[in-house]
């Protein structure tokens, strides 16, 4: 064979085995990084505060839980986060969001469904954000159903808690504070 062969096929070979090499550089390389001990003793104490319903004791919660977890590498869907054979997205799937975006605990429903439609999305159950809980509810729809459609509103497109109160978003938007007494002064 001529030079130039035997020198392609020796770059080929060194080619092949550096990548091979980084490969499972990278591998051990993440293998022995382990999670950081705050978030372990987090998970931890996420798991002992689920319920026997899967959840962690309100829809809300619930929510956040998950949310936290699979941004600390954890997959809601294992066995890991079962208790009894329930777990976070059944609890979500058992429960009423309405009533739940309603409750003493929850004092903004738009920031409730929105919560809620991420928590379905990081199970890796966006199908569910359309037939969410029991009685079955269209997350999205209650979520575009908070916000302000008006024209010419300077709150377009804004979601404000309150359906019907547009001054609730006004004195939450930085007006000044007279601003906001002579609001309230004007529509008492």
């Amino acid at each position: 064979m001529s030079r130039r062969v035997w020198l392609a096929l020796a770059l080929a070979a060194i080619t092949a085995a550096s990548f091979a090499a980084s490969s499972v550089a990278a591998k051990l390389h993440a293998v022995s990084e382990a999670r950081p001990k705050t978030v372990t003793r987090g998970l931890d104490y996420l798991h002992s505060r689920q319920t026997d319903a899967g959840g962690f004791g309100s829809m809300a919660n619930t929510a956040w839980g998950v949310m936290g977890a699979v941004a600390s590498g954890e997959r809601m869907g294992n066995n890991a986060w079962s208790v009894k054979g329930k777990n976070p997205l059944d609890y979500l799937q058992a429960n009423s969001h309405e009533a739940a975006a309603t409750s003493f605990d929850v004092d903004n429903a738009p920031v409730y469904y929105a919560r809620a439609i991420m928590a379905y999305v990081a199970i890796g159950r966006a199908d569910r954000v359309y037939i969410a809980g029991t009685p079955r509810l269209d997350l999205l729809a209650q979520l575009y159903s908070y916000q302000d459609l008006t024209d010419a509103s300077p709150t377009k497109g804004s979601f404000s808690p309150s359906k019907s109160n547009r001054y609730y978003v006004a004195e939450h938007n930085c007006l000044e504070y007279r601003d906001v007494q002579q609001l309230r002064g004007l529509h008492a």
